[in-house]
């Protein structure tokens, strides 16, 4: 068993298995960080960006990042802000993107309406894939297969 670890989320003291996912810790926590390409018994991608949260360098400090909780590791101590301002920002902004690529998908649709995205502002491209790697990687881990893989992804 690994050991446990404390982490502030939104406030809010997390207790998660050293090694798990901000991603992972804070769902079970019922704290609600959105995301896309996530599946549970998968390994992380962090493809969609959608689950992105605001990491406090030093608490007090001013200092952040961003950076999707599906691969930021639960450490002692890690203070993260899921719902700031800067992260719902973000957050929108990446889904206004994944709108614009993929405006059909269902899965996108509900989304966009759960993080607040009235309009998109960026071309619409009416693709069926936003590239995330959900089905690349359960075809791969848990089929086994490796019959799917990414095509016009990067350079």
């Amino acid at each position: 068993m690994s050991k446990m670890v404390s982490m502030i989320v939104d406030g809010a003291t997390v207790r998660a298995p050293g090694g798990s996912s901000v991603l992972d810790a804070a769902l079970e926590a019922g704290i609600c960080i959105p995301n896309l390409c996530h599946v549970p018994g998968v390994h992380a991608l962090g493809g969609c960006r959608v689950c992105i949260v605001e990491v406090v360098a030093v608490p007090g400090s001013g200092r952040t990042r961003l950076t999707a909780s599906c691969t930021l590791e639960a450490r002692e101590g890690l203070v993260v802000n899921a719902h700031s301002p800067d992260a719902v920002r973000a957050r929108r902004n990446i889904v206004e993107m994944l709108l614009a690529e993929a405006p059909n998908s269902r899965a996108i649709q509900d989304l966009a309406v759960r993080v607040g995205v009235r309009t998109v502002h960026y071309p619409m491209r009416n693709k069926n894939c936003v590239l995330c790697g959900r089905c690349v990687r359960v075809c791969d881990e848990v089929w086994q297969s490796k019959s799917l893989g990414f095509v016009g992804r990067g350079h």
